[in-house]
């Protein structure tokens, strides 16, 4: 089994609608890519095979403590 992580590009949110199509809406992904860019949100992409197959996000609260939040298909 190849699975891999790496972090999350842009260019992500297309496959990542894709493949969380009824979980995880376009818009709210693209929220979190934005979160993302502008530092409450570290994004992750886990890849099965080469294809993406889910993301793990981490937003960071006040007191700077990661809070794990992982979505996949």
């Amino acid at each position: 089994m190849s699975i891999a992580v790496r972090p999350a590009v842009e260019s992500d949110i297309t496959e990542l609608s894709h493949a969380m199509a009824g979980d995880v809406s376009p818009e709210q992904l693209a929220n979190r890519w934005q979160e993302h860019i502008a530092g409450y949100r570290v994004a992750l992409v886990a890849l099965l095979y080469g294809d993406v197959a889910g993301t793990v996000t981490m937003g960071v609260t006040t007191t700077n403590d990661p809070s794990p939040c992982v979505f996949s298909p």
